[in-house]
């Protein structure tokens, strides 16, 4: 029964990104970019936000983690050119799991992943630690994993099941407030 879900799970992802990969295909070619005339008036942050996340003003406004992707969105929104954001997808990780994405901004210029933190305190940690830590003047402390090393892993797989998309179209991004 899990296999067949697994198939099925895969399928429709796949299904999915081969829809996305037609639109990115279409906007990173230069005639696509030249279309101007063609950009449909886009919606606000907001709406966008909850028609694909389902989060409303409240559940946004008081969630820290939703308030923290909202408002990486909010930022990117702002950038000229065309662009289509895609909140929160679940994709196969090639470890018969399956990765979130918190969001995949998909622009002109290429694709963003971009993975959102909405922590306060001191945040230690670089590159290279598997682990960072986040400490408060009360003396709390708590580890969580590398959002540089989760958001490569986001990336691979991602271009796992856009195996068309080159590898020098897709950027990654950490957006903390």
């Amino acid at each position: 029964m899990r296999q067949i879900f697994k198939k099925e799970y895969t399928k429709g992802c796949e299904r999915l990104f081969k829809k996305i990969i037609n639109r990115v295909e279409d906007l990173l070619s230069s005639s696509a970019a030249r279309k101007t005339a063609d950009k449909p008036k886009q919606k606000s942050v907001i709406s966008t936000y909850k028609e694909q996340t389902g989060n409303g003003l409240f559940s946004t406004m008081f969630n820290k983690g939703n308030y923290g992707e909202f408002s990486s969105y909010g930022k990117l929104a702002k950038l000229p050119g065309y662009h289509k954001a895609l909140f929160n997808i679940y994709i196969p990780n090639g470890k018969e799991q399956t990765t979130e994405i918190d969001l995949v901004y998909l622009h002109e210029t290429g694709i963003y992943v971009i993975e959102s933190k909405n922590y306060s305190g001191w945040i230690f940690g670089d590159e290279k630690s598997q682990k960072w830590m986040q400490t408060f003047q009360n003396g709390q402390k708590f580890s969580f994993y590398n959002p540089i090393k989760q958001n490569l892993g986001h990336i691979k797989a991602l271009k796992a099941l856009l195996p068309s998309i080159e590898t020098a179209q897709f950027t990654f991004h950490l957006m903390s407030l």
